[in-house]
């Protein structure tokens, strides 16, 4: 009686750390497809120069040229960063669980500072 509790336990548990494994993963699918959608109208050069949406930064909104060019890489780089993050997402979801968070900052920090640099090469 007490083996069949012990092994009922265990399968809960491990049903547990699944299930967690999969909401964490929907979660991160969420955020790396919203991240795709928004970067669509920069990527191709849907949004004039504005105070709201787009890679806002000194130089881009000093120049319409260097607005085009910036939000067009930046917009680019997004998605390709939503892409990276999605596949890593679907093909990793155990390093996902407890990284998955710090996967979704870091990939966004390196597609700001690699539109960072680019505007600063085109300004």
């Amino acid at each position: 009686m007490w083996r069949y509790h012990y092994d009922a336990v265990m399968l809960q548990s491990r049903k547990s750390v699944i299930v967690g494994v999969i909401m964490e993963s929907q979660k991160l699918y969420i955020a790396w497809i919203m991240l795709f959608v928004v970067s669509i109208p920069l990527a191709f050069n849907l949004v004039p120069p504005n105070g709201l949406f787009g890679f806002r930064i000194a130089s881009t909104l000093a120049n319409p040229e260097t607005w085009r060019k910036g939000n067009i890489f930046a917009g680019w780089l997004f998605m390709v960063a939503a892409v990276i993050g999605g596949a890593i997402t679907h093909f990793w979801p155990n390093v996902t669980e407890d990284w998955g968070l710090m996967l979704l900052l870091g990939i966004i920090f390196i597609a700001v500072v690699a539109s960072f640099v680019y505007v600063k090469m085109i300004a």
